[in-house]
């Protein structure tokens, strides 16, 4: 092998109907301090509020004991960071008639979601940062979520005059302006797999000039798998790879057929009956209550699951280096019945069932730690990880899910920021803006701007 020989950061495994973005190798032509510093933000949304009493940790610092609503959490503990004394009160200053709404619209935004007919609130901290660092990505950013989004300008309503809108929607680019997410699981994985032209791996043998990119049909040609569409370039990329890269890359592959699998990628039978290859069947659940009809081949559960692999590969691909992930919509009333509960979460459990309600917070913080593991799983060039590199944000739309209050909002922090970020201990921030904490993680992210919303400053978070 040619040590010299390197591969293009850009190029894309490429076959018929299908383009496959290669993770980041050690063979890649720039500098490893780069592919280092890619550094990543998510920011998450989990609904109907988390009581304090099931939140915050008695002690602060290193030697904390995790709630028993985070228990889940365990393995995870010396990568995150509970974080409590933040405020978000600015979201209940308005004359909307559900604060859950409220909350959802406000958690990002820390803005005063109006009331009326139009939406009105502000920009999302996720797109002030994809506004700063888009350049870099595929993607500028990857929005998210279980539940469909309501039509801007429908006039659509929900809970006593509030516009839908702003429970259905986390992020926005700007006052009346939300960024709408993506609900099929399908969708989001044809959306990094297809669709694209790529620049094709090279052939073994001395390094050739750049081929023509081939034009990606939206659609998969013969209803394949993206990997046997992708299989030729491969192997032929394989056989030119150092042992750790061959290793990487192979994890990556497998990964990617196992997602393709869970959520019925294009070629791929979807479970729930349908027309063969797709044929217009979205593989997902309502968000709030399991789908019906042929389509609904996903429980919330395992909507929650493929969603967060959706963008640990994305993340790992660095196809995009922003995200947003929405778990249902305000209010959310889904049953877990995976949990043995036969009780919906917002109206019956959270307001009046805390042994239930804890055990649906521990089952999304055990998803949540799954996810941190396999960010922490993925070793970039240079020997850091993709969660080395990432600012990830966990929180509630409200503190107290009956009583609806926006002061100690319930969040955790994962990751480290390329070092911005020491987690592994509780941090208690006595009643300053939610907003200094967003401001701090787009700054250790790439943001150069030193205010947002009604940010007073920053937080130590190092």
């Amino acid at each position: 092998m040619r040590k010299s020989w390197k591969i293009n950061r850009r190029w894309l495994f490429a076959g018929a109907g299908s383009a496959l973005a290669l993770p980041l190798l050690e063979q890649m032509n720039f500098a490893r301090a780069q592919a280092n510093g890619a550094r990543r933000y998510l920011g998450i949304c989990m609904p109907n509020g988390v009581p304090s009493e099931q939140w915050v940790p008695a002690a602060t610092g290193a030697n904390y004991t995790l709630t028993t609503a985070q228990t889940s959490l365990e393995v995870v503990k010396s990568d995150i960071m509970v974080v409590s004394g933040l405020s978000n009160k600015i979201a209940e200053q308005n004359g909307i008639g559900s604060l859950h709404y409220g909350g959802v619209a406000g958690l990002l935004t820390c803005a005063v979601p109006q009331p009326g007919s139009s939406p009105v609130i502000g920009i999302s901290i996720d797109q002030v940062l994809a506004n700063a660092v888009r350049s870099g990505t595929r993607i500028a950013s990857l929005q998210l979520g279980l539940k469909e989004g309501t039509t801007v300008g429908s006039g659509a309503q929900c809970g006593a005059g509030t516009p839908c809108v702003y429970g259905r929607e986390l992020s926005w680019s700007g006052p009346s302006t939300p960024v709408l997410k993506e609900i099929s699981a399908k969708a989001a994985f044809d959306r990094i797999f297809t669709g694209v032209s790529p620049t094709p791996a090279p052939p073994p043998g001395p390094d050739p000039a750049p081929a023509p990119a081939p034009t990606v049909d939206k659609e998969r040609e013969y209803n394949q798998s993206v990997l046997d569409a992708v299989r030729a370039d491969a192997q032929l990329l394989q056989a030119r790879l150092g042992a750790s890269d061959k290793e990487r890359l192979e994890q990556y592959l497998t990964a990617v057929r196992e997602l393709e699998l869970r959520v019925g990628g294009s070629g791929l039978p979807t479970g729930g009956g349908g027309e063969p290859g797709g044929g217009g069947t979205v593989p997902i659940s309502s968000g709030c209550q399991p789908g019906t009809g042929p389509a609904a081949t996903l429980t919330y559960e395992e909507h929650v699951a493929a969603m967060y692999e959706v963008i640990a590969l994305a993340f790992q691909c660095d196809l995009t280096r922003v995200a947003t992930l929405l778990l249902g919509e305000a209010e959310c009333d889904y049953v877990f019945r995976s949990l043995g509960q036969g009780a919906v979460w917002h109206e019956e459990v959270s307001h009046g069932q805390p042994q239930a309600h804890n055990e649906i917070i521990r089952w999304h913080l055990g998803e949540f730690a799954k996810f941190v593991m396999r960010l922490k799983g993925m070793v970039e060039p240079g020997g850091t990880t993709v969660l080395d590199q990432s600012a990830v944000f966990f929180g509630s739309d409200v503190n107290d899910g009956p009583e609806h209050t926006f002061t100690d909002m319930p969040v955790i922090l994962a990751g480290r920021a390329g070092g911005a970020i020491n987690p592994g201990r509780h941090v208690r921030f006595n009643g300053q803006p939610l907003a200094n904490l967003h401001l701090t993680m787009a700054q250790a992210v790439g943001l150069t701007q030193q205010s947002f919303a009604n940010s007073t400053g920053t937080v130590n978070l190092a």
